[in-house]
């Protein structure tokens, strides 16, 4: 009885019953982005090579990649046309990426 007067009471001047407890699913998705976050974050700034599809290398700093990941940002792009003070890889076009060398 009590519990329920509460929540109506909470209701009255705006407020939200406690949200229910995380899943399972959930904890483990929220570690997982905490740690790719963290895996970006270390990576920033560090020198990188991509072999990409078509067997094309290229390397550069990498420099940090978008929200959904589908964009990688590089600066000083050494590729075989020539070095490119910034560019942007799709993601999909990489086979492997290696960082710090």
């Amino acid at each position: 009885g009590g519990w329920k007067g509460a929540r109506e009471g909470e209701r009255e001047r705006g407020m939200d019953p406690p949200p229910p407890p995380d899943t399972p699913a959930q904890v483990h998705n929220t570690e997982m982005r905490r740690r790719m976050l963290l895996f970006w974050e270390a990576v920033a700034k560090a020198p990188a090579s991509a072999e990409c599809y078509g067997g094309t290398r290229v390397s550069g700093v990498f420099a940090g990649t978008d929200g959904s990941q589908e964009l990688l940002l590089m600066e000083q792009l050494a590729t075989p046309l020539g070095i490119y003070p910034a560019a942007m890889l799709r993601a999909s076009d990489v086979i492997v990426m290696d960082f710090g060398g």
